[in-house]
């Protein structure tokens, strides 16, 4: 049986979501910390088998959350919800080992399978997404953003908008707005101009 931490600073929120997530596979129980600040504080007690942590908190943040529970308990498996993140944001928590990002306005079904790939210990980024968060600089000034870079991977691989979409957990009209602000950073009018000038750029090899 599976046990997970769920951090939200809205009560409401927080406890609709547990009785959600109660339905997910073998989860048993969901304890709940209503601060980043909390959760860093239960986690060695409970030692949950996964954390479902929001992005927006006051006080510590679920990014800095994640980056210092990660750096504290390397073996922590966390998935991010955000209504509204920075594109640094998820690259920041990505990159700290976060196992990935869904939207607040994922439908249950999604959301539960979600957390039960995570569970499985899978990574909700594939090894392309990976690597394409890799190649992001830390410093500002990046042409393309990490999302915009992800979706540039799915073309690479022959994928649609909509199976982009569901790698990521994003609408396929949400896939379409980031594909069109890559065709305008890269001047480029097709997918498949931006895929070969990706390879030219050294982005993909």
């Amino acid at each position: 049986m599976s046990t997970l931490l769920l951090c939200d600073d809205h009560r409401v929120v927080r406890e609709a979501l547990a009785q959600l997530l109660l339905q997910v596979g073998d989860v048993e129980r969901v304890d709940l910390a209503g601060s980043g600040e909390e959760a860093l504080a239960r986690f060695p007690v409970l030692q949950p088998d996964a954390v479902v942590m929001d992005v927006r908190m006051p006080g510590l943040d679920g990014v800095t959350t994640t980056q210092r529970l990660l750096k504290e308990h390397p073996e922590a498996r966390v998935l991010l919800l955000s209504g509204e993140a920075r594109e640094e944001d998820r690259l920041r928590a990505l990159r700290a080992g976060a196992r990935g990002f869904v939207p607040k306005d994922i439908d249950a079904d999604g959301l539960r399978a979600a957390v039960g790939r995570v569970l499985d210990g899978e990574d909700l980024l594939t090894r392309a997404q990976r690597r394409a968060l890799e190649a992001v600089p830390d410093k500002p000034g990046v042409a393309l953003s990490p999302r915009e870079l992800q979706v540039l991977h799915g073309m690479s691989e022959g994928q649609s908008n909509a199976e982009i979409g569901r790698s990521l957990w994003l609408s396929e009209d949400t896939i379409k707005v980031h594909a069109k602000k890559l065709f305008v950073k890269t001047g480029v009018h097709d997918r498949a101009a931006a895929v070969a000038w990706a390879f030219r750029s050294g982005i993909l090899a």
